[in-house]
């Protein structure tokens, strides 16, 4: 990843290797590669689910997570209809 790589190489020229932002972007960066991964080996897995799919709807109320630090969809139930 060029634009990843760019970044860890300019905040080490900014702050130097030792310093803690340099850390946080390696922190980050491991993140980003992680994440990259991952969604590599998902994208098959929908490719190959999404054309066998005829309908896919909204089931029920969605519960939401609510804290101070993360907040997303808790449950999401949905109700598949297969081609």
């Amino acid at each position: 990843m060029p634009l990843l790589d760019e970044m860890l190489n300019l905040t080490k020229a900014e702050h130097g290797p030792d310093h803690p932002d340099t850390h946080l972007c390696m922190a980050q960066l491991g993140n980003c590669y992680y994440s990259l991964k991952r969604l590599d080996k998902s994208v098959p897995l929908f490719e190959e689910l999404l054309p066998r799919l005829a309908d896919i709807r909204l089931d029920g109320p969605v519960a939401r997570l609510r804290s101070n630090f993360v907040s997303g969809i808790k449950r999401l139930p949905v109700r598949v209809v297969w081609a």
